[in-house]
């Protein structure tokens, strides 16, 4: 059962196609299940992660295209939080096209009080002059982050 909205990122999309193709029978339910959570809003991503996605230009972001509502525009609220998540952590690398979204994800995680699901793990340089990654930030926000795995462990995936 759903405890909340998820805000899920570009990672964690491009792994899940890999390795849950939905084109694969036994994988439909996951599926099924991800269509039925964007249909009652409570999966989203930002429309950052779209642009991320349409670098890679395969059948996935045509898969995501067609869920409506799935990707979160970003608006006065969002921009809001961005300012203070980008103030406190420095999360995309300004001279590159990586990770863009990764702030955004963070931020919209915040301001829908959502899990986060990203498979990146926290950074082993923070602090040594590494950049923190979105589990850093979630952690210093206190915004709950998760991976995949624990993501399809919440929810029935039987339908």
């Amino acid at each position: 059962m759903t405890r909340n909205c998820y805000v899920l990122d570009s990672s964690v999309w491009i792994d899940a196609w890999k390795m849950y193709p939905p084109d694969i029978p036994v994988f439909a339910p996951i599926w099924n299940g991800v269509d039925a959570l964007i249909g009652r809003k409570v999966l989203v991503s930002p429309e950052d992660v779209k642009e991320e996605l349409e670098r890679g230009a395969d059948a996935l972001i045509e898969y995501l295209k067609r869920r409506s509502g799935l990707f979160y525009p970003l608006d006065a609220e969002l921009q809001a939080s961005l300012i203070d998540v980008v103030a406190q952590y420095e999360l995309a690398d300004p001279n590159s096209d990586r990770n863009r979204a990764d702030p955004i994800v963070v931020a919209l995680g915040r301001l829908k009080k959502a899990t986060v699901v990203s498979n990146e793990n926290p950074s082993k340089t923070l602090g040594k002059g590494g950049r923190p990654r979105i589990p850093d930030a979630c952690t210093g926000l206190g915004i709950r982050c998760i991976k995949w795995l624990e993501f399809l462990k919440e929810e029935p995936w039987n339908s």
